[in-house]
């Protein structure tokens, strides 16, 4: 399978250990990542005050992928639900598809609108396969493990058709316990209002305190941002009584599929196992 890799704008210069861990277990895994020179998502910012230009800059993304007749693979589950929701919009309304298309034109490019978007847990537990991924693993993580899900991957409903059974399934394939944490990890909020992004860290960092796990896992570039950059913070500041190492789900899978630290791009995680 051949994928056009979408790796965001967090991902590549906050926490590019994101990245490079995926590249290795994908190609892994018989993935191919093909490059193309991707811009922002779109964004849900750019969304609440342009709502022309937001679709713009998505459909910019997805007729880059488009040219190369390849659908897109995310690593962020709002990059995901921004690309996903745009396309769909674009597909049931025909005259902003039009607009979106005249706006192309002018810089030379023709949107169709006929590829797809899938974020990295739906490639592993549907496009690889649980069974396939497991055939690689060479050995489980005895660990509990908080398992952050990205909420935007699921929702909307009727949009993302997207399941956390397939997810679940997948995390306990090669890691002894998993804890799923399901409440929202604040991120996204951290432009509008800072206080409230950290307080909900605060108190997703407590329940995991409470279930005594070991690490935190995730799988979206605002999650991993704030369970791994924020939280540092705070440990700086002493505002916990101490911090969780927080990992994205291909550097916890490379681990389990035998990489090293420095295929994974561990050294680089702010927080250590």
């Amino acid at each position: 399978m051949k994928f056009a890799l979408f790796p965001g704008c967090i991902i590549p210069y906050r926490i590019s250990y994101y990245e490079i861990s995926a590249r290795r277990v994908l190609t892994g895994l018989g993935i191919e990542l093909i490059d193309l020179e991707f811009g922002c998502c779109g964004s849900q910012m750019l969304e609440s005050r342009n709502e022309d230009l937001w679709l713009a800059v998505a459909a910019r993304n997805l007729a880059l992928a488009e040219s190369k007749n390849l659908d897109i693979l995310t690593l962020c589950g709002s990059c995901t639900n921004i690309l996903s929701r745009a396309k769909r919009l674009m597909e049931s309304d025909e005259n902003k598809a039009n607009h979106v298309k005249r706006i192309l034109k002018k810089i030379g490019i023709e949107f169709k609108n006929e590829n797809g978007v899938m974020h990295i847990l739906r490639l592993l537990t549907e496009g690889i396969g649980i069974g396939k991924v497991k055939k690689h693993i060479r050995k489980n993580l005895d660990l509990k493990v908080a398992l952050q899900h990205p909420c935007q991957i699921y929702r909307p409903a009727e949009i993302m058709n997207f399941s956390k059974d397939a997810v679940k399934d997948f995390a306990s394939s090669f890691i002894s316990e998993v804890f799923h944490l399901d409440a929202c990890c604040g991120e996204t909020l951290i432009a509008t209002d800072q206080d409230l992004c950290i307080s909900i860290l605060k108190q997703n960092l407590e329940t995991c305190f409470a279930e005594d796990v070991n690490m935190i896992v995730t799988a979206c570039g605002n999650c991993q941002m704030t369970y791994d950059v924020n939280q540092m913070g705070l440990k700086v500041k002493d505002e916990i009584i101490k911090a969780l190492p927080s990992l994205p789900i291909t550097q916890a899978l490379g681990i389990a599929m035998g990489y090293g630290y420095n295929e994974l791009g561990l050294r680089q995680n702010l927080i250590k196992m």
